[in-house]
């Protein structure tokens, strides 16, 4: 008797379960509950895990003791380092966004110079290609970007602050969830490089006496890790 009681059971909460995924199917419950299309905003936090590579040739000439020398230096700088991210964007269908991101971020140096900051502030434009999974809130997608990158060194070795300006490429994976018609939490993975443009740098850190000046090149190659939400209107 016993048996049959659970078996009874058993079986209505199969069939009830059933009724239940037909009713959620029917009214759409089931499906990706963000809106189609429409203009999103949307925040992020960002950790870069950033390499930078510094290659410059200098040279010192001092008039008062009459020497002149040349050379040049090369050296790598990697560090995890926080950031942030805001966007506006465009969302096409299921399937397609383009979305404008600004981004910024600090990286401190220290070698046998002294201590620097660098301010990165990154602008790009970003395609991204949606993969719906159906009857799935979740939404993984791939992330392609081109963007402009500046990043300024105060305080920079000698007393000269230096900006410089370089192109971006950016690619990632990541996914969405649909929390709400109007509001999905995303969290993706980027891979991005960038190469600035030399800079001639000049300090006349012994003024009447001489100069200093380098040419600068500059690139860098970083892991993005974000986390954020994006609101749709």
């Amino acid at each position: 008797m016993r048996i049959i009681m659970k078996k009874s059971i058993g079986m209505c909460m199969v069939v009830a379960g059933m009724v239940a995924v037909s009713q959620a199917q029917e009214y759409g419950m089931l499906q990706p509950v963000e809106k189609e299309s429409g203009i999103y905003a949307g925040a992020r936090v960002v950790f870069l895990n950033l390499k930078l590579t510094h290659k410059g040739d200098w040279t010192d000439e001092d008039w008062g003791a009459g020497t002149f020398e040349q050379g040049s230096n090369e050296g790598e700088f990697t560090k995890n380092i926080p950031g942030y991210a805001i966007a506006l964007g465009y969302k096409f269908s299921h399937y397609l966004r383009f979305e404008a991101e600004g981004s910024g971020a600090r990286m401190s140096l220290a070698d046998n110079f002294g201590k620097s900051n660098l301010d990165f502030l990154m602008l790009k434009g970003l395609c991204y290609v949606d993969i719906p999974l159906e009857d799935m809130p979740m939404t993984p997608y791939v992330v392609l970007g081109l963007g402009y990158v500046q990043h300024k060194q105060n305080d920079y070795w000698f007393g000269s602050p230096i900006t410089m300006h370089g192109l971006s490429l950016d690619i990632g994976l990541g996914a969405s969830y649909s929390v709400a018609e109007n509001l999905a939490i995303d969290a993706q993975c980027r891979f991005m490089t960038a190469r600035f443009g030399s800079i001639y740098n000049i300090d006349d850190y012994r003024i009447g006496l001489g100069y200093f000046d380098e040419i600068m090149h500059r690139s860098m190659n970083a892991y993005l890790v974000s986390l954020g939400a994006r609101y749709i209107f």
